[in-house]
């Protein structure tokens, strides 16, 4: 068992603490950490990001709707199930936008700017 990287739990839920008492994102909290303290590059940790918050945002959504399926006065389902869909094709478009920022960081980069 590796253990060089035990400091990233503790972060992490201070992390997780801090954004839901802030209202902020996680992803934008994390990503700081994934760029600077891990060293990723910047790709990587936005997209890190990005992974990290869509997964939070539909764990709380599946959460969302099992508790309002117990209960009486329940949500409309279909929200719970756009918030569902949305965060997969959120997913899929982030994967499918990264070459447009790459090459545009790239020419950015050769241009001198």
């Amino acid at each position: 068992m590796n253990l060089d990287y035990w400091f990233v739990f503790p972060c992490a839920v201070l992390v997780a603490v801090i954004a839901n008492a802030s209202g902020f994102s996680g992803g934008v909290l994390f990503q700081p950490f994934f760029n600077f303290v891990l060293q990723l590059p910047l790709q990587q940790s936005i997209a890190t990001g990005i992974g990290t918050e869509t997964i939070g945002m539909s764990s709380g959504a599946y959460r969302y709707r099992r508790m309002s399926a117990s209960s009486s006065s329940s949500p409309e389902p279909r929200t719970t199930c756009a918030y569902q869909v949305g965060a997969i094709c959120f997913i899929t478009r982030a994967a499918d936008g990264t070459a447009p920022l790459r090459n545009r960081l790239s020419s950015a980069s050769s241009s001198g700017r």
